[in-house]
């Protein structure tokens, strides 16, 4: 029994040597290699991870391929996406710069550096794909910036908004002109507060455009450079219906035999108070045409004691401008008188009290004033534009016609 265990240990320590020899035997080996496809070459024997069976994976590094199957140098087919980032395409076949997801509001549209961009005009062409708004489908906006065109159609130099207060004007430059003319009759100028509260002093009040308006009388000389003329409208208006109108001479050539009573014309201006007499400023006067033999002006007849001492604006400031007239028994008091012409005495005889006298102006008689009257002469009537000068009311009649003298 003794010699049975003695001879079990000696095989088991020999079997025991035995392996204890092999495994140092085999301590300098190559171990198994793992490979997920038999038959592939996986440099260096290191384990890899195929997500498509059979692809070739530069050293050996795993990929993921949003695309499974696809033969990429890219996920998506034909399209080439560096690196194997995915993309995503809102238009296929749109080449995006860089793999950069891009908006197209219009399909195909060229968009520089893959901008999102908005048309207001499909089809238009966006610089630099900023937004644009026309008011005018299909028309050029040079840069992109919103214009408004009062005139459809009209080019815009610079693309700058512009208000035309005549349809069809040339704003050169395309500058907002002035804004509409303020006023386009004779009676919202004289009816104003501008011309019913005159404070005196000179000033210019506003724009003028008056059309179609009438000669009251001929075209005279106001002073050495000065047109003057007198215009109504062609209305029957009772008060506030007349204006004095004034014009370069060196602007308007030989005015006074181009014009007449009677022609119809267009005035553009300005209206201006001069002290405290209404007149508009001349820039633009055009002939329209004549009203005709059968037009007759309404020629306001007046009270001659409202005139008197040169009358007061709550009696006489309606009519300024306008053709009036005086009858009665008229004495020539004096002839000369400063800032006048001739003062007539209404008690019909020399009264020498200057309370008495109402005065007629020159202005107008166009330099026929020599010898026309003399101190003591009487007349019986006088016609003519009702003036404001030097701080009175007074008759300045356009011809000797307008001057009735008193028959025995």
């Amino acid at each position: 029994m003794k010699v049975f265990r003695s001879l079990m240990l000696v095989i088991v320590m020999v079997m025991g040597f035995a392996v204890m020899g092999c495994s140092s035997n085999n301590s300098n080996g190559t171990a198994d290699a793992v490979q997920d496809v038999p038959g592939t070459d996986v440099a260096n024997d290191v384990p890899v991870t195929h997500d498509v069976p059979g692809a070739d994976v530069a050293n050996d590094v795993p990929v993921t391929h949003d695309v499974p199957g696809a033969d990429v140098a890219n996920d998506v087919p034909g399209t080439d996406v560096v690196n194997d980032v995915p993309v995503t395409h809102d238009v296929p076949g749109t080449d995006v710069a860089n793999d950069v997801p891009v908006t197209h509001d219009v399909p195909g549209t060229d968009v520089a550096n893959d901008v999102p961009v908005t048309h207001d005009v499909p089809g238009t062409d966006v610089a630099n794909d900023v937004p644009v708004t026309h008011d005018i489908p299909g028309a050029d906006v040079a840069n992109d910036v919103p214009v408004t065109n009062d005139i459809p159609g009209a080019d815009v130099v610079n693309d700058v908004p512009v208000t035309n207060d005549i349809p069809g004007a040339d704003v050169a430059n395309d500058v907002p002109d002035a804004q509409a003319p303020q006023f386009t009759s004779i009676h919202a100028i004289q009816a104003s507060s501008d011309s019913t509260d005159c404070s005196g002093k000179p000033h210019e009040v506003g724009s003028v455009l008056l059309t179609d308006v009438v000669l009251a009388g001929p075209v005279f000389s106001e002073t050495s450079y000065l047109w003057g003329m007198y215009i109504q409208s062609q209305n029957a208006q009772a008060t506030y219906n007349g204006i004095l109108v004034t014009a370069l001479q060196s602007k308007f050539a030989d005015l006074d035999k181009t014009l007449a009573k009677g022609d119809t014309v267009t005035i553009a201006g300005t209206y201006k108070e001069f002290y405290c007499e209404s007149e508009i400023v001349a820039t633009q006067i055009t002939k329209t045409g004549h009203v005709g033999s059968n037009f007759t002006f309404e020629t306001v007849p007046l009270d001659p004691s409202k005139l008197l001492k040169g009358g007061t604006s709550a009696d006489l400031e309606p009519y300024e401008g306008m053709v009036v007239s005086v009858t009665g028994d008229f004495y020539v008091a004096q002839v000369g008188v400063k800032h006048s012409w001739v003062a007539l005495d209404v008690k019909g005889n020399d009264s020498g009290n200057p309370d008495n006298y109402i005065y007629v102006s020159k202005e107008a008689l166009y330099g026929q004033t020599n010898g026309l009257l003399k101190q003591g002469d009487m007349l019986s009537g006088v016609k003519g534009a009702l003036q404001f000068s030097f701080g009175k009311y007074q008759i300045a009649p356009f011809s000797p016609d307008d001057i009735t003298m008193a028959t025995d």
